[in-house]
């Protein structure tokens, strides 16, 4: 039902500090850092919504790369989002690792 968008924060690390503390609410959110997407063979839906974003992004100063999201992954989420044609984009504030780590971003 919806595709997700991750930042890591190894990316992040040669960004200016602007950059690390990314507002949600800035209409250039999306604009800011490297953004991530699964290819449709491991998951989420072929919607609109995840190619909008990506055709947005794809002249951008960092297109979205498609790349598997894996579990060593997780504890170095700077940014998530789901997204769908219906709710748009959902910007996530933590994660909870079954480990019971949460990563908060």
């Amino acid at each position: 039902m919806s595709n997700v968008f991750y930042q890591l924060s190894e990316q992040q690390s040669s960004k200016s500090a602007s950059h690390l503390d990314i507002n949600k609410n800035d209409p250039n959110y999306l604009d800011q850092g490297q953004w991530y997407t699964p290819s449709m063979a491991q998951a989420g839906v072929a919607g609109v919504m995840r190619q909008v974003l990506i055709d947005a992004l794809l002249t951008s100063k960092h297109p979205v790369i498609i790349r598997s999201l894996k579990d060593e992954d997780l504890p170095q989420l700077s940014q998530l989002f789901f997204c769908n044609a219906l709710r748009g984009v959902m910007p996530m504030s933590s994660l909870t690792l079954l480990s019971g780590e949460m990563v908060r971003f």
